[in-house]
């Protein structure tokens, strides 16, 4: 038996000692994945979304002025254009690793080739070729445009999914709470095993140093009752 118990004790251990461990990294995984969401992938995800915000507002300012000719319109272009650059810059700081990095630098360029074009559709209508400035804004500056969308897709997708892999459910505070409340029942169940064992040991060796009690006397025979009074 008490082999027995040994071994139950052990294996107990064991969990225990898995479970610390288990704990420990969900711990540390939680707390990098966490650091690297604050300094990395929120501010990405943030930057693309505000850069992708700001070119569709140039977007509108470029048919405003085509159909209008207002000026209000060109400083509005360029006021969010400063904001999508300056999204940029803040997305190539924040980014992690080459996807990040990659996905801003292809949408930051098939952007600015869309604004070059811009510029030079916007040339060809202070010039008094406005059939021309219009017709070259709905062919080849929006295929342009339709490009660089694609590819602010790709950089939100991308910011997406890091976000999504840092959320990952083995770093879950849920799930660390789960582990913290094993671990504290296997402990318990340790304890209360421990305590157990003491007791039955001690009680073991308790009735191991009882004195054996002393046997009555052999009662005389009748016959040596009588030599004895002789």
């Amino acid at each position: 038996m008490g082999f027995q118990v040994v071994a139950v004790m052990g294996v107990l251990f064991a969990v225990l000692i898995a479970s610390i461990v288990v704990v420990s990294m969900s711990l540390v995984s939680l707390g990098r994945d966490q650091a690297e969401l604050q300094d990395n992938d929120v501010p990405y995800a943030v930057a693309i979304a505000t850069a992708a915000l700001n070119a569709k507002a140039m977007a509108n300012h470029e048919r405003g002025y085509l159909i209008s000719g207002s000026k209000e319109f060109l400083e509005e272009f360029d006021r969010n254009l400063l904001n999508v650059r300056s999204a940029f810059a803040a997305a190539s700081i924040a980014a992690d690793g080459d996807r990040q990095v990659d996905a801003a630098a292809k949408a930051h360029a098939g952007f600015e080739q869309w604004v070059f074009a811009v510029r030079g559709e916007f040339r060809t209508y202070q010039a008094g070729n406005r059939d021309a400035a219009t017709t070259t804004s709905l062919g080849p500056v929006r295929s342009l445009r339709k490009s660089y969308e694609a590819s602010f897709a790709d950089a939100q997708s991308v910011a997406r999914n890091a976000i999504e892999l840092r959320n990952n459910p083995f770093a879950r505070t849920e799930w660390v709470t789960v582990l913290l409340v094993s671990l504290l029942l296997v402990l318990a169940i340790c304890v209360g095993l421990t305590l157990w064992l003491i007791n039955t040991f001690n009680s073991a060796f308790d009735v191991q140093e009882e004195p054996e009690p002393l046997t009555d006397p052999i009662p005389l025979s009748a016959a040596a009752r009588k030599s004895t009074h002789r």
